[in-house]
Parts: C-alpha cells; sequence; structure tokens
C-alpha cells in the first residue's frame, strides 16, 4: 500500500508528535504512539525502514524492562545509574519524533510541499528553512556515504571499532570532511532553491493535484484524539 498523504497532513502529524513527548505518561503509552507512525510509514511506502525502526523501539524498550527489573534492589542515588537513566529517557523521548521525521522526510517531495505551504499562506519564513532541510537530509546522507567509501580505500575505518582504535585519525578523515560538505552543500541547496524562485510571491502550479482525502481526515482525527488522551492521562499521571 502506497498512499500519497498531502504534506500538510504529515507536519500536522509530526507537530502532534513533538507535543506528546512532553505528556507521555509512561513507556507502554509511548508504545502505542511508536505502533501508530509505524502503521503510517507502511501505508506511505516506507514500510521497510518503518518496520526496521519499529522491532529497534520494542528490542530497546524490552532491553529498558530488563534493565529497570535488574536494578531494582539497587539505590538509584548512584550517579551512573542515574545518567543512564537520564539519557534512555531522552532516547525514548526523541525516538517517535525521529521516527515521525524520517517518514516526513522520505515521502515527501519538495515541489508537493511547497504547493500545499503556498495553498496554505505560510510565510516564506517558514516555508524556506523547512524545504531546504527537507532536501539537506538526503543529500547530507549520499555525501556522508562517498566519504566513507573514500576513506574504506585509504585503510580508515568509518565505524564504532575504527573509531575506538584510532579515534584521532577517524575524526581528522571522516568527520573533518562531513562537516565541510555539509556545510557547502547548505550554501549550494540555498542558492539553488533562490535560483528557482522559491521567493516569488505568486502560487506555485503543481503537476499533482493536492488536497485533503478521505485517509488524511481519518489519520489527523486518530493522532488529534491520540494527542488528546496523552495530554489527559499524562496530566492526571
Amino acid at each position: 500500500m502506497n498512499l500519497h498523504f498531502d504534506p500538510r497532513t504529515k507536519l500536522i502529524c509530526l507537530i502532534l508528535v513533538v507535543i506528546n513527548t512532553m505528556f507521555f505518561p509512561s513507556l507502554e503509552w509511548e508504545s502505542i504512539w511508536v505502533i501508530f507512525i509505524c502503521v503510517l510509514g507502511i501505508i506511505s511506502g516506507n514500510g521497510k525502514r518503518s518496520i526496521l525502526w519499529g522491532i529497534i523501539y520494542f528490542l530497546a524498550y524490552t532491553g529498558w524492562n530488563l534493565f529497570l527489573q535488574r536494578e531494582a534492589g539497587i539505590s538509584r542515588g548512584i550517579i551512573s545509574h542515574a545518567i543512564v537513566l537520564a539519557w534512555l529517557g531522552l532516547v525514548f523521548k526523541l525516538f517517535p519524533c525521529c521516527m515521525m521525521s524520517g517518514i516526513m522526510i522520505r515521502t515527501t517531495q519538495i515541489n508537493d510541499f511547497l504547493t500545499a505551504m503556498n495553498q496554505s499562506h505560510v510565510p516564506k519564513q517558514v516555508i524556506i528553512p523547512i524545504a531546504v532541510l527537507l532536501r539537506y537530509m538526503p543529500t547530507l546522507k549520499e555525501d556522508w556515504g562517498y566519504i566513507k567509501d573514500a576513506m574504506v580505500l585509504r585503510g580508515v575505518t568509518p565505524s564504532l571499532v575504527g573509531f575506538v582504535k584510532s579515534p584521532m585519525t577517524t575524526v581528522e578523515c571522516l568527520y573533518v570532511p562531513l562537516l565541510i560538505t555539509a556545510s557547502k552543500t547548505a550554501d549550494e541547496l540555498s542558492i539553488a532553491a533562490v535560483t528557482r524562485g522559491i521567493e516569488n510571491p505568486d502560487l506555485r502550479s503543481s503537476i499533482r493535484k493536492l488536497r485533503f482525502r478521505v485517509y488524511d481526515h481519518i489519520t489527523l482525527l486518530l493522532f488529534i484524539s491520540m494527542t488528546v488522551l496523552t495530554i489527559y492521562f499524562g496530566s492526571v499521571v
């Protein structure tokens, strides 16, 4: 199944997920949201990656529960335990947001996004940064692959093992070129966007007719309903 959701639907869902991260009453409630996001990714045409991230989440969820059971009899005042719990809690909070962001980036065409935002009369100051971001992440991923291939040819292993064995060499040969490439890519994308008339005040045309369909309304209704329930139970708890 590959439903073409309106870009505004995915953007609203992303905003709702970000809001909900502040009110999750428990990890069990958060796991329900992860299931919702996985289903949305599957029906949007991003099934394999959504299923993979869902499996990773539930493996981490299982490991979290095992960790809490193992440490149940140990004092929570130990600094190392507090740091681990705080770090894992942050990871769990950000996980649904990252999943929803990935779905939006991978399933949204730039032209469709710009057209949808113009139809909604969103200010250019908001449209331009988001449009550049949607194009920036795939380009940065592609550059990352080129840099890794070049480093492998030079005998530098672009992995955690390679970083542990020779951290300075890995940083110098892998991450420094990535930072330079990222800065250059951002400038190039900004120039390309302006050249293509992203600042044009007139309404954009689109080959695909964008409008809210039945499945857009159903998805928004489900996400809004879940948001209301999450805020309610999160406030009660």
